[in-house]
C-alpha cells in the first residue's frame, strides 16, 4: 500500500493529500488574484523515483525559465 504524504498550503495553512490539494489550490481563498498583477500558473513537481515528494507552486507568466530552476533547486533541490 502507498504511504500517503500530507502538505500544508501556504495560503491558508490547512493540511490535505496529495490529491486533495490539487483541488484545494483551485478554490484556496488565500490565493485569489490580486489586483493589478500579471497571469499566473500552478506548477507542481514530484520526486522521478520517490512520487511520494512533491510540491505544488505559482510563478507568473512572465517568470523565467532560469529563475524557476533557481527556486526549485533553493526550496527542495539541494
Amino acid at each position: 500500500m502507498a504511504k500517503t504524504n500530507n502538505g500544508v498550503c501556504a495560503s491558508c495553512n490547512k493540511t490535505f493529500s496529495k490529491m486533495a490539494i490539487a483541488r484545494h489550490l483551485q478554490n484556496c481563498p488565500g490565493r485569489a488574484p490580486k489586483a493589478g498583477t500579471s497571469p499566473y500558473f500552478l506548477l507542481s513537481a514530484q520526486g522521478r523515483y520517490s512520487p511520494e515528494y512533491w510540491l505544488y507552486f505559482e510563478a507568473s507568466a512572465d517568470e523565467t525559465l532560469a529563475k524557476l530552476d533557481d527556486f526549485l533547486r533553493d526550496t527542495w533541490l539541494e
